[in-house]
């Protein structure tokens, strides 16, 4: 676990040491930045802690733009790219198991790192690369194992939303709970009800798309906590480790877009459209999110939960149109993965997984801005606008597309006049 500073976001937070220290002020790199550089991680972004205040930091920075003052911390943006410098400080009580009443400002590194969470983020490095780790972080992580600073249930009865955090950092990190800190979890599950959704919501999503989801659902499911959140999960992780379907969940760290182990997640525990769509709002997951997790459920359920094989191909195609042929590509690759791991027992998600592909590449279009023929062209033609254009519309689509007439104007128009007769 070798210490490195050689890429230029190093170099960079190192002026920004340099700078600091050269009017008198204590800097050092910390918290994430340290536990990533000695676990040979990725580095994304570094932050600061000093004993300058918040406004000397401002004075100090061509750009420097207040992002967090009140709790002391200033964004210095250097060649375009962000750190967060933090004043040293110590925290009052959270009344609210949510954030402190108070941040006092302070000149001392060591009481600084003592309000962190867990050891391994309670590190700092200075500028002679000197590692102060007052807690024990660095074993920690050569154990294998996370750990509250202090005590466990201080750290948690201060920041409910630690306890998630707890969780995400021993999924994502491959570590094991330390038995003091995970006691404490446990007494003070019901707490995360205090935290907003969109905080959980946050960490959450990495669990999921992180690199350790299954474990972090495991620890999940057996902390209780998602049971305490301030709305359902929407997937009983209890019921579902406790069934024949656990196995399917090994498959998610598999899937290399992580977006797509929401509906794989949702394909396993059998979660409807609808419900997957109410919850994900409720709890403010980003639209694209929302709607590529809508599509893919929405076309399970429009195709695979009808066994017959009567006019298989004509449906898939229908359900292509409906949903998009994103929405049909990934629903193959995700019931493929669900196959693979256990037979699903279903002739209609058979007879796709061989010939689903096959029959989408087949289809001429599979959308409306490949059509000819515009409802701008329709209205030149004479058409009048209203609720049956775009009725008109997805009609020719769909006659085009399953292969039934040519995607030619002359042809289109012609198709258009006999659909409009037949609505009249």
């Amino acid at each position: 676990m070798k210490l490195v500073n050689e890429n230029k976001l190093l170099s960079l937070a190192w002026q920004i040491v340099d700078q600091l220290e050269a009017v008198g002020h204590a800097a050092y790199l910390v918290g994430g930045f340290v536990r990533d550089q000695l676990l040979g991680r990725k580095i994304n972004d570094i932050d600061i802690a000093t004993s300058a205040l918040p406004e000397q930091v401002m004075a100090l920075f061509k750009r420097a733009e207040p992002t967090g003052i009140k709790h002391g911390t200033i964004t210095v943006i250097e060649e375009g790219i962000p750190f967060e410098v933090t004043t040293f400080r110590c925290e009052s009580d959270y009344t609210d198991g949510r954030r402190p009443d108070k941040v006092h400002f302070i000149e001392d590194l060591a009481e600084d790192l003592s309000r962190r969470d867990f050891t391994m983020n309670a590190m700092a490095l200075g500028r002679q690369l000197e590692l102060i780790d007052p807690y024990g972080g660095r074993d920690d992580l050569r154990l294998g194992r996370i750990r509250c600073v202090g005590q466990a249930e201080r750290r948690f009865s201060e920041d409910a939303l630690r306890m998630l955090r707890c969780i995400r950092f021993a999924a994502e990190y491959g570590l094991t709970v330390e038995r003091e800190s995970w006691l404490a979890l446990l007494g003070h599950a019901s707490s995360i009800a205090q935290i907003a959704m969109e905080r959980v919501r946050s960490e959450l999503e990495r669990i999921v798309e992180g690199s350790g989801p299954l474990r972090g659902m495991r620890l999940l499911a057996e902390s209780k906590l998602s049971d305490d959140f301030r709305a359902p999960f929407v997937v009983d992780l209890n019921r579902l480790f406790a069934s024949d379907k656990s196995e399917l969940l090994t498959a998610l760290e598999t899937i290399d877009k992580p977006q797509l182990r929401w509906p794989f997640l949702y394909l396993v525990a059998e979660v409807q459209a609808e419900q997957a769509a109410k919850w994900m709002t409720s709890w403010t997951f980003p639209t694209w999110k929302i709607q590529e997790s809508i599509r893919i459920l929405s076309l399970h359920e429009a195709i695979a939960v009808d066994s017959s094989m009567e006019s298989l191909e004509r449906r898939w195609q229908i359900a292509v149109l409906q949903f998009g042929p994103s929405a049909a590509e990934r629903w193959l690759e995700l019931i493929a993965k669900m196959n693979r791991m256990t037979q699903l027992q279903n002739k209609t998600i058979e007879v796709l997984l061989i010939h689903g592909q096959g029959w989408l590449s087949n289809m001429p279009i599979t959308s409306m801005n490949q059509l000819v023929v515009s409802g701008k062209d329709l209205l030149e033609e004479g058409f009048p606008s209203g609720p049956k254009m775009g009725k008109l519309l997805r009609r020719l689509l769909e006659a085009v597309a399953l292969g039934e007439v040519t995607n030619e104007r002359s042809t289109l128009m012609l198709l258009a006049k006999r659909f409009w007769s037949e609505e009249e």
